[in-house]
């Protein structure tokens, strides 16, 4: 999603005079991006419990949780030692499970050339949870367990299968114990504590004792090697030390608060229990909106992007993981239904005339964006595909931004000469549902059917609406019934292993032998900070020589301003008044079609 802050009148695809009344609006819906320096939601993900189940019988002392679709790039063993009990928690590998994603990621990996064992496309999927009780007064009896299976020595970085040396091991523990017997760790077992901090623990103060800040994805981060210049990169485009900025975003993140909690709540069922975590929720994140209003460096640098990682973080403190997953389903579901449609109108096109109905296409389905109340009370005014066909026919050119002809004529040549393809184009996907299935999948297609290897570039983890990279390869191989190139493509990619052919797909004449991939970005919000990527975004990224930013989050919040090495492309539309006054001098609805070619920098 983008930035997710727009103003609640419906856009101008319906009439000019909502049009005129969204830009006097002033509550808007706020987006949510990755942290600079705050927090980092997206070495964060929560536990994966998906197909999890009790392992032995009810009655036994210490059962173990079956979790067949975890990742293992998790924190090993934590504790919470009170003055009675002390609970031990640790994960084991699950080393015999296997399914065909495990095929799917093997695939990408050779693709991208990630040979070197310190990097993995993905992480291996399958593990245990263990629960071990032991009395305090028998601490010595822990400590025993503890060295017996070397969970003291285990890298917290499950993928390096390293033996940590002895001194050097950290061990996540919370209770009154967790300060009287430190020592005690240190000198038996060479570990010392890491405590949770007064900030975490307030976060938590409502949450289950056994979310201790544990069990977290902590892969490797590095910067984004196409940036121009890393020392220079600033993500942020709204500088929030100016105090009107920062009292406006507040206000915004505030008005929306309401809102997310009844949809977060709602995604659980409705329960008394989701309603308590819902309610913490809100206090907890109001709490740091009210101490950020009075010391806006209280949790360092402040920025847009940091602003909405916070929130992403309370969220899944609270356990609120994916509070959009049935809407993105219901969306992703419509989409495809009316995708062999849109498909067989593009083949029909002259090549230039398909290129610019690409683009619209793209910034047309940018409106379906659940951070944005415009948006939202759009969707009631008609289904998917009506709505994306309102858009599109609104996109008019000239754009606000409009760097299409210079895009036009670096894809498909001018005077008689024929462009060089690009090699690898990496497209950074926003929200589920229109915007990657109408919007950013044809023009991938687009490119696969150039013989250019496409590389999409999704989050971690959940962010409202937001399309994860474990959501893509579902979401591919619905498309890829539909168009061969796709399912041709997919298969090179590694991303389909038994997809279904369909022999009358009328688009066999441009079969390519073009891979398309999938990455995570290793963040989990709309925004991205490119000098904190996953590992698997920075290999990916050594052959690319066109980066493609779609949606407000990495478009317009952070990364407008950004210069990169190779050619970029920015695609979004503005959703919020204010944003869209200040950054293009604009209105509300405009569209950004920004094409830059490598910075000389």
């Amino acid at each position: 999603m983008a930035g997710r802050e727009d103003d609640e009148h419906d856009p101008p695809i319906l009439d000019d005079k909502t049009e005129a009344e969204a830009k006097s609006s002033e509550r808007d819906m706020a987006p949510q991006g990755p942290a600079t320096s705050i927090h980092r939601s997206g070495s964060r993900p929560q536990l994966d419990l998906s197909k999890a189940e009790i392992q032995g019988n009810f009655e036994e002392r210490d059962p173990t949780i079956l979790l067949p679709n975890q990742s293992d790039d998790i924190s090993h063993l934590a504790l919470d030692i009170g003055g009675s009990l002390i609970k031990l928690l640790y994960f084991s590998r699950h080393e015999d499970y296997s399914n065909d994603d495990d095929k799917r990621k093997k695939t990408i990996k050779e693709r991208l050339g990630l040979t070197n064992g310190k990097l993995r496309s993905y992480p291996v999927l399958g593990g245990r949870l263990h629960f071990v009780k032991f009395e305090t007064h028998k601490i010595n009896e822990c400590l025993d367990f503890i060295h017996s299976k070397q969970l003291h020595r285990r890298d917290p970085y499950p993928w390096s299968s390293k033996t940590l040396p002895l001194g050097t091991g950290v061990i996540k523990v919370t209770g009154g114990g967790a300060y009287k017997f430190a020592d005690l760790f240190k000198e038996r077992l060479g570990v010392r504590f890491d405590v949770p901090s007064s900030r975490g623990s307030a976060l938590r103060s409502d949450a289950s004792a056994l979310n201790v800040g544990v069990l977290h994805l902590v892969p490797t981060l590095e910067v984004f090697p196409l940036l121009a210049d890393p020392k220079m990169y600033e993500p942020n485009t709204i500088d929030l030390s100016d105090q009107g900025e920062r009292e406006y975003w507040l206000k915004v993140l505030s008005e929306h608060l309401p809102d997310l909690v009844d949809t977060a709540v709602a995604s659980e069922g409705g329960t008394e229990d989701a309603k308590r975590r819902g309610d913490a929720f809100a206090r907890a994140f109001s709490a740091h909106l009210a101490r950020l209003m009075e010391e806006p460096a209280a949790y360092g640098k402040l920025g847009l992007a940091n602003l909405l990682e916070l929130r992403e973080e309370c969220l899944r403190e609270f356990q609120f993981v994916d509070a959009y997953r049935s809407i993105k389903q219901r969306e992703n579901e419509a989409s495809l239904a009316v995708l062999p449609d849109l498909l067989e109108e593009l083949d029909s096109m002259t090549e230039e005339a398909r290129l610019l109905t690409l683009i619209e296409g793209v910034l047309a389905a940018n409106i379906f964006d659940w951070g944005s109340r415009a948006c939202v009370d759009l969707y009631h005014k008609g289904t998917i595909i009506e709505i994306y066909r309102m858009s599109r026919n609104k996109m008019q050119r000239p754009w606000r931004v409009d760097d299409f002809d210079a895009f036009k004529e670096r894809m498909l040549g001018s005077g008689g000469k024929q462009p060089h393809r690009h090699k690898r184009a990496l497209l950074f996907v926003d929200n589920s549902g229109a915007d990657v299935i109408l919007g950013m999948l044809p023009l991938a297609r687009e490119f696969l059917r150039r013989g250019t290897e496409v590389v999409l570039v999704a989050n971690s983890l959940p962010a409202l609406n937001d399309v994860t990279a474990m959501e893509l390869p579902d979401i591919v191989a619905g498309a890829a019934k539909h168009c061969d190139i796709l399912r041709r493509a997919a298969e090179m990619g590694g991303l389909l292993v038994d997809a279904m052919v369909n022999p009358g797909d009328g688009s066999k004449n441009d079969l390519t032998s073009a891979p398309l991939m999938v990455v995570e970005n290793g963040c989990g919000s709309p925004c991205i900070d490119l000098r904190q990527v996953s590992s698997e975004l920075a290999a990916a990224a050594k052959d690319a020589d066109l980066v493609v930013l779609e949606g407000m989050g990495r478009a317009l919040h952070t990364n407008f301003n950004a210069q990169f090495k190779c050619e970029a492309l920015k695609l979004a539309m503005v959703k919020n008044q204010r944003l869209a006054e200040k950054l293009i001098n604009g209105n509300i609805y405009d569209s950004v079609c920004r094409y830059e070619p490598p910075s000389l920098s």
